[in-house]
């Protein structure tokens, strides 16, 4: 919303601008929309400065470091570092949790322990196998 200079100031009429609950300095995130697939595709996904809040635009007030493209916030998501870190340790946990059950023991025998319950070394006492035989000497025909 505009407002008005007050009377006999020779400034011009100061510009409010748009509330989008973000300031130059935020960082944001890029997301997919018509908009920025069109206006700024190398973006998308991407963590960026905000460089400019355009005051006269509502629609598109933002203006990224990385770009001349002007968005608005629904282009954008508000990054926050502790948000990225909490997804950080989430996808630390499972990947770890994931880890603990591939490498957990079965309770199954493996294929190479004794299942016989006979006297047969098991794969720890196995002996190592043969060297393989010396090459034969090749007779004339």
């Amino acid at each position: 919303a505009a407002t008005a200079a007050p009377a006999g100031d020779s400034r011009a009429a100061a510009v409010a601008a748009p509330d989008v609950g973000l300031a130059v300095g935020d960082l944001v995130r890029v997301v997919a929309t018509e908009r920025t697939h069109a206006e700024f595709p190398k973006g998308i996904g991407g963590v960026h400065h905000i460089r400019e809040v355009v005051a006269t635009d509502p629609e598109r007030p933002l203006r990224l470091e990385s770009s001349d493209a002007r968005l608005g916030p629904d282009d954008v998501e508000a990054f926050s570092a502790i948000r990225l870190l909490a997804s950080v340790i989430s996808s630390l946990e499972k990947d770890r949790s994931l880890s603990a059950t591939l490498s957990a023991p079965e309770a199954t025998s493996s294929p190479l322990e004794d299942r016989s319950g006979g006297g047969a070394p098991g794969p720890a006492e196995a002996e190592p196998p043969a060297a393989p035989a010396p090459p034969q000497p090749v007779q004339p025909l």
